[in-house]
């Protein structure tokens, strides 16, 4: 009823009232929008699809609408020229990226489809590859194709739409040597890589589990340095927070005590809250500068040592640290090794920085 009262009013329109199917099955909702819409996502490599037995878009030329679209309330099919077309529309799915790593950080490769090529990057249908956000760099690897030619790629970011919002698309960014002048399209068409193909995403490992190591470690020294953190950076090389504080912080007492925490070998557990558990519990999240993501109903969290809901079990109640997180973690403390705090600088009146690195 609402696409025939668009249709009567005439005038360009966009209309969510269809749903498809994706590559892996999944019901999508399918957006009907303006010529422009189209031409947009078949440069993504999307194509149009057919909805309720008609072509729709410009390639439908001057054919008429399907007569159970032009249906009246009472069933009968009125003419088509009593109705005023609005724009030919193009009906597209928007490409939604697996992410595998947020289950399971230690999964290093896995097979994938290309679903776009844009500007941005690869987009792939799942993916192995962690984007930077959070303060975490993004991941670098491989992609090998079909024939064993391999594309190095150098960084991993969330895709973006046309005004700037972080989309469902998970962008992998070829690396630039040899071809520093070419978009990602030419390079990928040079390739003969396009949309539909299959691949191999392979992440570094070394660099990742290093990233995996210092993102715990910055949890541990939020256990020990009980202030808000209105800074942070996660890098393979070194990673910082930044403190909310004006008290002096003592370098070896806290590379100490993560040596402590860390020989304790305390467990790290993925889980997940509702929005509304966050909502009750605010001093969960320990970032001024990044929030969890909401929207979906449900938070990722990470936890380091023994949940109270354990503490029969195992007898002990050694929770060390718990809040929302999207990152990449090791799965116990022992596997982070020999990280110290490398220096504390004062950046602000009201903010210390700590930086960490590897003894090792």
């Amino acid at each position: 009823r609402c696409i025939r009262r668009q249709m009567r009013q005439g005038g360009s329109h966009d209309a969510i009232g269809q749903i498809g199917i994706d590559r892996q099955r999944q019901v999508r909702p399918v957006l009907l929008g303006g010529r422009h819409r189209q031409h947009r996502h078949r440069a993504l490599g999307v194509e149009p699809r057919e909805v309720g037995g008609g072509q729709v878009g410009p390639e439908a030329g001057g054919r008429e609408h399907p007569a159970h679209l032009n249906a009246n309330a009472g069933g009968q099919a009125t003419k088509a020229r009593h109705i005023r077309r609005p724009p030919r529309v193009a009906v597209y799915h928007a490409p939604m990226t697996h992410d595998l790593f947020r289950t399971d950080a230690y999964l290093r490769s896995c097979p994938a489809t290309v679903t776009a090529i844009t500007g941005q990057g690869i987009v792939l249908d799942r993916t192995v590859f962690y984007p930077l956000g959070g303060g975490q760099a993004g991941d670098a690897g491989t992609l090998e194709l079909a024939d064993g030619r391999v594309i190095a790629i150098a960084d991993t970011r969330k895709g973006k739409d046309d005004e700037g919002h972080f989309t469902d698309e998970i962008c992998h960014i070829p690396a630039s040597d040899g071809h520093p002048a070419l978009s990602n399209q030419d390079f990928c068409a040079q390739l003969g890589l396009a949309v539909g193909d299959t691949v191999t995403a392979r992440i570094d490992w070394t660099r990742r589990h290093r990233l995996m190591r210092f993102h715990t470690t910055t949890h541990l020294l939020c256990h020990l340095v009980p202030r808000l953190v209105n800074g942070c950076s996660i890098t393979p090389d070194y990673a910082r927070l930044d403190f909310a504080m004006t008290e002096p912080l003592d370098k070896d007492a806290l590379s100490a005590g993560i040596a402590a925490l860390v020989a304790a070998a305390h467990p790290v557990a993925v889980g997940h809250i509702t929005d509304a558990e966050l909502d009750a519990n605010p001093a969960l999240v320990k970032s001024m500068s990044v929030q969890p993501p909401r929207g979906s109903g449900t938070v990722r969290t990470i936890r380091i040592g023994t949940a109270t809901a354990d503490a029969d079990r195992t007898g002990t109640t050694d929770l060390i640290d718990f809040q929302p997180c999207g990152g990449t973690h090791v799965a116990n403390t022992s596997e982070i090794g020999a990280v110290v705090v490398t220096r504390i600088e004062k950046k602000s009146a009201n903010s210390r920085r700590v930086v960490l690195g590897f003894a090792d």
